[in-house]
């Protein structure tokens, strides 16, 4: 809505459009500021600050910008090993909480910049014949190896995508402030109906143009 440089309404103008206090609304403005998105002008008011896109993503899909920029892009293996399942990861896996799983942490770059992480849960009771261990994740595509075990067919996943505030833990990850938004993407790999993989992605929103597409279907 915003584009660098354009000013912003007045805090009273705010509150009276979302129904909320004028506190509220300054707390907003704070946040925002402290995140280095926005700047007050003495006597002129407040503005969208300008931000350096060393990334240069405006393909609308994160998937895409790898693909165009693979010359520029890098994946990190920030851990691996087996862990065991939370309660919303079992959820997920189908599988008992505290059942041993494989987890992979992963980030993935453009350019030198932070765009996405990932934590990867594999089912360790249907890939335990494959020794992870020995695998360079940078290097190596998960897909690859599943298909590779088990066949190139019959593969369905299933995701949901949702706004958050991003977690503690992940914004230095991901060179974040905090309170700053994030798409959240969970995806569920399955084969055969069976759940080989869960992964919780965490995708900056900052670095491109939104871009949305509505689709009308004919009654």
């Amino acid at each position: 809505m915003y584009k660098p440089g354009s000013p912003l309404l007045k805090q009273s103008e705010y509150a009276l459009s979302y129904g909320v206090s004028c506190g509220t609304v300054k707390k907003a403005f704070a946040i925002l500021e402290r995140n280095g998105l926005i700047r007050p002008v003495k006597g002129h008011g407040t503005y969208v600050n300008a931000f350096e896109n060393s990334a240069e993503l405006d393909s609308g899909s994160m998937r895409g910008d790898f693909l165009a920029s693979h010359h520029a892009s890098t994946t990190r293996v920030l851990s691996q090993g087996v862990a065991y399942a939370s309660p919303s990861v079992a959820e997920n896996l189908e599988t008992e909480v505290y059942a041993p799983c494989y987890r992979i942490q992963l980030i993935r770059l453009l350019n030198q910049q932070p765009v996405v992480l990932q934590n990867i849960y594999i089912r360790y009771d249907r890939m335990e014949n494959i020794n992870f261990y020995q695998y360079d994740f940078s290097q190596v595509s998960l897909f690859s190896l599943y298909t590779q075990y088990l066949g190139t067919e019959d593969y369905v996943t299933e995701k949901s995508l949702h706004s958050i505030t991003c977690p503690d833990y992940i914004c230095p990850l991901l060179s974040l402030g905090s309170a700053v938004p994030v798409l959240f993407i969970k995806s569920v790999l399955r084969h055969h109906s069976v759940i080989i993989e869960y992964n919780e992605s965490y995708e900056r929103t900052d670095l491109r143009p939104h871009k949305y597409k509505k689709v009308i279907h004919p009654k």
